[in-house]
């Protein structure tokens, strides 16, 4: 899922097509929501035509390069992690 970040959302569309629905986020940007109901559900949110952030749930969702239950030490490798204050 995270190769997605900061690709554009019309790439979303040539491999999922249209999103189930687009929702505005507290945030001020839009999820984009992908569904099939029963197996995974998978949000994408979208700023100024650009991936920002993604979630998923289900089957068959990779969250590569990391796994489910995965320290933080180890995740840390792989992402830059910031405090709220340094935001």
């Amino acid at each position: 899922m995270y190769h997605w970040i900061g690709k554009k959302p019309k790439e979303l569309q040539k491999k999922f097509g249209a999103p189930a629905r687009k929702d505005v986020s507290a945030y001020g940007y839009t999820w984009w929501v992908y569904t099939d109901r029963k197996q995974q559900y998978i949000q994408f949110g979208v700023e100024d035509d650009k991936i920002t952030s993604a979630f998923a749930l289900g089957k068959g969702i990779s969250a590569e390069p990391v796994e489910i239950g995965e320290s933080y030490k180890k995740s840390e490798g792989f992402f830059v992690f910031y405090q709220r204050s340094d935001i």
